[in-house]
């Protein structure tokens, strides 16, 4: 009989996004007669295909078989197991894929309005620019910080700060606005006022 293959964490599921730029495909694999000889993994990153041999863990009938490739961003990628025992019958996983994220670029502006605000004042903080080379939805996290650095609101959507509502506003103060985009894969770097 051929052998059975079963992909093991931390295999990328279907159809996922993944962020790392790296990837580990794992399988059990388990011949009910015979001693499994080898594993292949066929990698498709959309220009190529290329045969991997993989790593196998154990002997006999069960074995788990491993190999980890670097990822491109925004790269599309599908990938399938063979296994054979060792008599060559060959067994075969089925066809699995995933997209290795592109993360969002930097914000190209980011500003802080009023430019002289009062120690009662709203800041507003804008943050634009950013792409996402996936094309997807972002949104802008904000985080407002005092002049020595302290934090006086941490990352959020809210792009507003009340500082007629902080103690720790006070006159001469001067408060800076971090922003980075998000993709809800992963963040941009930061940009800042």
């Amino acid at each position: 009989t051929s052998p059975n293959i079963t992909f093991q964490t931390p295999t990328p599921n279907d159809g996922s996004r993944q962020i790392s730029n790296s990837v580990t495909i794992n399988a059990s694999v388990i011949d009910i007669l015979l001693n499994i000889d080898s594993c292949i993994l066929q990698w498709n990153n959309t220009a190529t295909i290329t045969n991997y041999t993989m790593t196998k863990i154990g002997t006999g009938q069960n074995v788990y078989c491993n190999y980890t490739l670097a990822t491109v961003d925004g790269t599309n990628y599908t990938y399938k197991i063979y296994a054979n025992d060792t008599i060559n019958n060959l067994g075969n996983s089925s066809t699995r894929s995933f997209k290795e994220n592109t993360a969002p670029t930097v914000p190209t502006s980011v500003t802080i309005t009023p430019a002289s605000p009062y120690s009662n004042d709203t800041l507003t903080c804008t943050g634009t620019g950013s792409t996402d080379g996936d094309s997807d939805s972002l949104n802008y996290y904000y985080q407002f910080n005092d002049t020595d650095g302290s934090i006086l609101q941490d990352y959020s959507t809210t792009n507003t700060f009340n500082c007629g509502s902080s103690a720790q506003c006070i006159k001469n103060d001067n408060i800076s606005c971090n922003v980075k985009a998000y993709d809800s894969y992963e963040y941009s770097s930061i940009n800042n006022t």
